[in-house]
C-alpha cells in the first residue's frame, strides 16, 4: 500500500514539474496551438476570393502568398488599391505600395487632389503630378487662380489654341500688361477695351476732375457740386459727411441724409444718433418714426423712457467745420 502511494506521489510531482516548466516558457499546456495562417508573416488562410488575412493585413504574393501590413507610407496597398490619408497607391519595382501625394512635385492624390498652391497636371511621369501654380508663368490654381498682382490669362488672350495650351498667371496692372481682377490698373492708367492697362489721358471721371458727360465717375467717387466753384466734380463718397455714393450708398455705419440741401453720409447708430438704414442701431434700440427715429438705451442700459444716454441727436449728427474740405478731395 505504501508503494502505491509513492507511485501516485511521483506522478503528481512530475505533472507539477511539467506545469512549472510550461509556465516559465509562457505557454499553457492545455491551451490550443496558435493559428498557422492569417497573421503578419504567416501564409494567407484558404478562402478563395474572400478575405484571407486578419483585419488590416493584405494577402501578398502569387506562388506562396503571405499576410502583410498595408495602407501606410511604404507599405503595400490595401485591397482595392486604397491607402491612408494623403497617400496614394503607386507602382514601383517591388509592386504596388502607398506613397505620399498631394504636395508640389508629388503624385496627385485620388480625385486629382493637391494641397496648397498646387494643381494636378495630367501626363506627369509616371503618374499625374502636382505642380506649383499661381505665380507668373505658372498655371492658374483652382478657385483662387493667381497671387495678387497677377492675372489668369487664357490661351486665346495670346492668340493660342486652348487645345494645346492652358490658362497661366501673368503680371498685371502696369501699363501694357493685362488689367488685374476687377479691371484694376496702377495709378495714372486705366483698363482699355482690349483688357490691357494704358495711360489714362482722360480729362473727366477721376478724383477732382469734372464729371464725364454721362455724369459718371470712377468707382468710390460720385458726381457732386464742388465747393470751390459749384461745378459738378468727381468727389470721394460714402465716408462720414462725404456725398452719398451712387444709389444713396454709404460706408457702414452711415446713412444718406440731407444736410444743407445736399445728400451726405451722416454717422448713425450710436446712442442718441439717428437710426441707420432699416432702423438698426449699434447700441440700444431704434425709437420714433421716420426721420425723427433715434437710437435710445434699453431699460437694461439704464434708460427708462428713452430720453437719457448718449449725446443728443442734433449734436451727434452735426458735421465738423472742415467737413466740406474733406468731401472736396484734391485732384489725384
Amino acid at each position: 500500500m505504501h508503494r502505491g502511494w509513492r507511485l501516485q506521489g511521483a506522478a503528481v510531482l512530475a505533472l507539477l514539474g511539467l506545469q512549472s516548466s510550461c509556465a516559465q516558457c509562457g505557454r499553457d499546456p492545455l491551451a490550443t496551438s496558435p493559428p498557422s495562417c492569417g497573421n503578419v508573416g504567416q501564409p494567407c488562410c484558404p478562402g478563395g476570393s474572400a478575405a484571407q488575412c486578419n483585419g488590416g493585413l493584405r494577402c501578398v504574393g502569387d506562388a506562396s502568398p503571405v499576410c502583410r501590413l498595408c495602407g501606410e507610407a511604404g507599405q503595400d496597398c490595401c485591397p482595392g488599391r486604397s491607402c491612408g490619408p494623403d497617400l496614394r497607391c503607386g507602382v514601383d519595382l517591388f509592386g504596388s505600395r502607398c506613397v505620399a501625394c498631394g504636395a508640389r512635385d508629388q503624385p496627385c492624390c485620388p480625385s486629382a487632389r493637391c494641397r496648397g498652391r498646387a494643381v494636378c497636371v495630367e501626363g506627369g511621369f509616371p503618374v499625374p503630378t502636382c505642380v506649383a501654380c499661381g505665380e507668373a508663368g505658372q498655371r492658374c490654381c483652382p478657385g483662387d487662380p493667381c497671387e495678387p498682382g497677377h492675372f489668369c490669362a487664357s490661351p486665346t488672350d495670346f492668340g493660342l489654341s486652348p487645345q494645346t495650351h492652358t490658362n497661366s498667371c501673368v503680371l498685371c496692372g502696369r501699363i501694357g500688361q493685362f488689367c488685374c481682377r476687377g479691371a484694376a490698373c496702377e495709378a495714372g492708367s486705366a483698363c482699355g477695351s482690349d483688357g490691357r492697362c494704358a495711360a489714362d489721358t482722360r480729362t473727366c471721371g477721376r478724383r477732382g476732375q469734372p464729371c464725364c458727360p454721362t455724369g459718371r465717375c470712377d468707382r468710390d467717387f460720385t458726381c457732386a457740386p464742388g465747393p470751390a466753384d459749384g461745378g459738378l466734380r468727381c468727389l470721394p463718397c460714402g465716408g462720414p459727411w462725404q456725398p452719398c455714393c451712387e444709389g444713396d450708398a454709404c460706408i457702414a455705419p452711415g446713412r444718406c441724409a440731407f444736410q444743407d440741401g445736399s445728400l451726405v453720409c451722416a454717422p448713425c447708430g450710436a446712442r442718441g444718433m439717428a437710426c441707420c438704414n432699416d432702423r438698426t442701431c449699434l447700441a440700444g434700440v431704434c425709437l420714433g418714426v421716420s426721420e425723427g427715429a433715434r437710437c435710445r438705451p434699453t431699460p437694461d442700459d439704464g434708460g427708462v423712457d428713452g430720453s437719457d444716454g448718449g449725446p443728443e441727436g442734433r449734436d451727434a449728427t452735426t458735421p465738423p467745420m472742415d467737413a466740406s474740405a474733406d468731401a472736396e478731395g484734391a485732384p489725384g
